[in-house]
């Protein structure tokens, strides 16, 4: 038995598949609403654990967040990071790109940001695994 909270739940579970041609033969299309880890990705399974720690340094922290952004190599590179790595400086590069300058400049208040945010993505997600 499912429990239904709105007319939206029960529109989600009618959905048959989530492709445009929507039959069997053709549809590879994960379904977004189940969760599905991409554990056969070592590099996905870092940049996991890597925003794991993230969340519980914040909570440790008591930092409050505002925003968190949640989804996959843009959202990671926001934070200027990928697949849990930070991105270096290299030829006398700040080391960010412009989604970094903009998260920054938008979500991080210590750089002039009118709200807290934290970014939580993976390169390579996608909905099930975000």
């Amino acid at each position: 038995a499912m429990d239904l909270v709105s007319q939206y739940d029960d529109a989600m579970g009618k959905i048959h598949h989530w492709c445009i041609r929507g039959d069997n033969d053709s549809c590879r299309c994960e379904d977004p609403l189940l969760p599905q880890p991409k554990l056969e990705y070592p590099t996905w399974i870092s940049a996991h654990k890597s925003n794991k720690k993230r969340v519980e340094k914040v909570l440790q922290d008591g930092t409050e967040i505002d925003v968190a952004i949640v989804g996959e190599s843009v959202v990671e590179e926001m934070g200027g990071r990928w697949l849990g790595s930070t991105i270096h400086k290299q030829n006398g590069d700040s080391g960010m790109n412009q989604f970094t300058q903009m998260f920054q400049k938008n979500f991080d208040k210590e750089h002039g940001g009118k709200v807290q945010g934290i970014t939580l993505g993976v390169a390579g997600d996608t909905s099930p695994s975000a």
